[in-house]
């Protein structure tokens, strides 16, 4: 099973210094896994709050700012969030359960704490629209979904933004970069999900 993921986006790149701190950081309250996995041993040493439930190992992967090869996004995300990342801390959980979705918000925050800048989550933030009236088509779902989360954004403290951008399908896409605020608040909201 694949989990959620998000990125830390930074406007500074990141040293080889603030590389070794963060996986000494992680060594505190994590184990090192194969390939840049960590397992979570003891939460209080990161201060993170424990999981009431058992969770896969997440992948911690710093480095470049990933979007940066891509054609339109890099001004895509300069207009949407003021700034064009440099670099970014990868985070994915091996598992999807909500003690994983948790986990994975818990480590993005206390990322940003350390290292500042805004999360980008997989997709959008995802709240529920009610359920259709009528048979629709695809466009017309996309659209009723889209006015929900920003409905359900709008409500929330704290900054979402919207990066939309064309896949290398060509479909449109869009994904929300939040701050730590709304993600905290996002946390607590009962649709919370990663």
């Amino acid at each position: 099973m694949t989990g959620p993921s998000v990125l830390v986006l930074l406007r500074t790149p990141l040293s080889d210094a603030d590389v070794n701190a963060l996986y000494a950081w992680l060594a505190k309250g994590f184990g090192a896994e194969d390939d840049g996995w960590w397992l979570l041993r003891d939460a209080d040493a990161v201060g993170l709050p424990c999981p009431s439930e058992p969770t896969g190992a997440v992948l911690v992967e710093p480095g470049p700012w990933s979007g940066r090869d891509e054609p339109e996004v890099p001004a895509t995300y300069a207009a949407a969030v003021g700034f064009v990342p440099v670099a970014e801390i990868g985070l994915a959980m091996e598992g999807g359960r909500d003690g994983e979705h948790r986990l994975l918000a818990h480590l993005a925050l206390a990322l940003v704490g350390c290292y500042g800048g805004l999360i980008e989550v997989d997709g959008m933030v995802k709240f529920a629209p009610p359920a259709a009236a009528q048979p629709e088509t695809e466009a017309q779902r996309r659209q009723r979904w889209l006015a929900a989360n920003r409905t359900g954004v709008a409500g929330m403290p704290g900054r979402c933004y919207e990066a939309p951008y064309v896949s290398m399908r060509g479909e449109p896409v869009i994904v929300n970069v939040v701050d730590a605020e709304f993600l905290a608040a996002w946390l607590r909201h009962p649709s919370f999900r990663m």
